[in-house]
């Protein structure tokens, strides 16, 4: 199933050799908010990060 979310916010980060973990959360109009999960970015290249 494929949901569009608003509101998508990085509550978390965890930055450790070779990648990054974020952790991402929505909240709807009325207040109630979502926890969505991790997304592991790996192998992140020195040259690369701003």
């Amino acid at each position: 199933m494929n949901k569009e979310f608003e509101n998508v916010i990085a509550t978390e980060v965890k930055i450790y050799p070779g990648g990054i973990e974020v952790r991402i959360t929505t909240s709807d109009e009325a207040g109630f908010t979502s926890y969505l999960g991790w997304i592991d970015i790996k192998d992140i290249k020195e040259d690369k990060v701003p």
